[in-house]
């Protein structure tokens, strides 16, 4: 009976806990939050008893570790396998317990539905602290709980860096139609003369596809990573991410230890190899491309890491160079919390956010920030994306890589060129809208601020100087000094038979698509090594029409139509535009150029 007694205490005690864990998790939903939402959060997020500072638990067996080859690694070593598998406990013990109702609607790709969306872009914004603090608002409890995970996960994070990861390369997520969006980036790069290896990561078995990883890939110096050999289909399970979440895991997952990590859809007009081996890149050791967007981190998100931004300003947006009396000689009169862009003020990142749709990094200097941006991700959706971007445009992973290199303190380059847009095609809202964000050239742009500072410094000896941002930085840092590197083709991705079946490359008049041809990714290319859009569209040709080649993403459509009509009058139009474009070419025309109407029979300098 005593031990009945017992038993029946002890369930009803348990009984007790799981009712406030659930009473906690539902009372911070909506009523438009599904049962199936919850269940599934419910099922991954085991806190109870979690959020405990318990060390003990965690242990790095690493001694074994330095004898691992590429090989063994990319098979599956039980070693490492063991080593990873403790840090994915330590992430599971340390959930978010309070996910955000306003991130638990989902859209109908399954991703959170943000509302509302903050386009902030302007120097001139309002990005204080009083202003970055109302974008969104974060209950007590959920800046509490993460406080506490955050602490333990740092404390029981493992000290070792890594000799597993060997060499140099590209690393892109596969899987699905990203298999063959991934592939044709392989192409661009091979066409480019980049020669480096490259590793397509894929999430699970299913994804493998013996077409790409043992016909096409190897004669092109690359390869399929499967994600379930390295860490382990178990563990994989239990972390159950997705979509962008995967791209934490990717960069662990490679074998490379200096990796190049490419979105899918994000395809190389330059050959990138040159920033390898450049005295940027050994410098700082991790290079990120620019959003069009300024910095929306919460001022709680600091609070929770335990980061202790200062009340003095160091710098205005990216410009770390510039003396801050020629800046804002008036700054210490002002209001820090109301008067002062909360990302200029010291131990914050910096203007402007980051577009994660490239990255190069050094995996042994920072070791430490790719695990601290693989939590914030696997924590990402309902937690911690929302804490590092609030609704600013593009929120999900984008912040979550240097926002680990900058808790430690690690050097990171972020190119200053801003990003430029390429149309276009009308959007399923009938909008006009871009068809790609051109990132650029690091080392061109490296060597751009060096002559941006020298200008600085020598305007500035004149006594009637007045600093101004945006001269220098964005009007001194034009479009026609630029390389352009890469066209992230976002959307719409290269699909060939959606863009055919939905007509994204012809011409909309009064909402009705007429029988006239244009370019979806403008008409800029002469400025770098290839015209892309050109060049995709002959892959499209040379592996789905002429070699006939068996995409699983492509069986049942159409391609007796696509082949034989469309094919080769889509050919046809892009070398005839492309000449023409070649032809007519004006480089003080470009911000034209990226919005050409294709207008064959405009006059040079004309809009194309």
């Amino acid at each position: 009976m005593i031990f009945r007694r017992r038993s029946l205490a002890r369930v009803s005690i348990f009984s007790v806990l799981i009712c406030i864990a659930v009473y906690l998790f539902t009372s911070n939903l909506d009523s438009s939050t599904s049962v199936t939402d919850i269940q599934s959060y419910l099922k991954n997020h085991d806190s109870l008893g979690a959020g405990k500072s318990v060390s003990s638990k965690y242990k790095y067996e690493t001694k074994n570790l330095d004898s691992v080859t590429v090989q063994s690694f990319l098979n599956g070593d039980a070693n490492v396998q063991k080593f990873f598998a403790t840090y994915f406990d330590l992430l599971q013990d340390n959930k978010c317990s309070y996910p955000l109702k306003q991130r638990m609607v989902l859209d109908d790709s399954g991703k959170p539905k943000i509302d509302p969306v903050y386009f902030i872009a302007q120097e001139s914004d309002d990005v204080s602290e009083e202003k970055l603090l109302s974008l969104f608002e974060f209950n007590d409890e959920f800046v509490n709980d993460l406080t506490i995970k955050h602490k333990n996960v740092i404390s029981n994070m493992p000290s070792y860096t890594p000799t597993f990861y060997k060499g140099k390369g590209y690393a892109i997520v596969g899987g699905g139609k990203y298999s063959w969006f991934s592939f044709l980036a392989v192409k661009s790069l091979r066409k480019l003369g980049a020669n480096l290896p490259v590793e397509i990561i894929l999430p699970t078995a299913s994804d493998y596809e013996p077409l790409l990883c043992e016909e096409l890939l190897p004669k092109l110096n690359a390869k399929c990573v499967q994600m379930e050999n390295v860490f382990g289909k178990e563990v994989l399970e239990k972390m159950n991410l997705t979509g962008y979440q995967l791209k934490g895991l990717a960069l662990l997952a490679s074998s490379f230890k200096d990796v190049f990590l490419l979105d899918s859809d994000s395809y190389a007009v330059t050959n990138p190899e040159p920033i390898f081996t450049s005295q940027l890149y050994k410098e700082f050791k991790m290079i990120t491309w620019p959003d069009f967007w300024r910095r929306t981190d919460s001022p709680l998100y600091y609070k929770i890491a335990g980061i202790d931004v200062k009340n003095n300003m160091v710098r205005h947006l990216n410009d770390v160079w510039t003396d801050l009396d020629l800046i804002d000689p008036n700054r210490e009169t002002k209001n820090i919390r109301t008067d002062i862009a909360f990302h200029d003020r010291e131990n914050t990142l910096q203007d402007w956010s980051t577009e994660s749709g490239e990255m190069l990094i050094d995996k042994n200097v920072h070791f430490k920030s790719l695990l601290l941006a693989l939590y914030y991700n696997a924590d990402g959706p309902f937690c911690y994306h929302p804490l590092l971007s609030q609704g600013g445009a593009g929120e999900g992973d984008k912040e979550t890589f240097v926002a680990g290199a900058n808790y430690f303190k690690l050097p990171y380059y972020q190119v200053y060129k801003r990003p430029d847009k390429t149309y276009g095609f009308w959007n399923h809202l009938n909008t006009w809208e871009h068809g790609a964000i051109v990132q650029y050239d690091p080392l061109t742009d490296y060597e751009n601020i060096k002559k941006i500072q020298q200008r600085i410094k020598t305007d500035s000896k004149d006594p009637n100087f007045q600093y101004d941002y945006n001269k220098y930085f964005i009007e001194g840092n034009p479009v026609s000094s630029s390389k352009p590197m890469f066209y992230h083709c976002h959307d719409p991705k290269f699909d060939p038979f959606f863009l055919f079946e939905e007509k994204k490359m012809y011409v909309r008049k009064d909402g009705e698509v007429i029988d006239q041809k244009r370019r979806i990714l403008g008409e800029d290319w002469p400025r770098g090594s290839i015209d892309l859009e050109l060049s995709l569209w002959s892959m499209a040709d040379e592996y789905i029409c002429r070699k006939k080649l068996d995409f699983a993403i492509f069986r049942g459509k159409d391609h007796t139509v696509f082949c034989e009509q469309f094919i080769p009058k889509q050919l046809r139009f892009l070398r005839e535009s492309g000449k023409f474009i070649e032809d007519h070419y004006d480089p003080n025309y470009i911000h034209e150029h990226f919005e050409g109407t294709n207008d064959l029979e405009a006059g040079k300098g004309d809009s194309l």
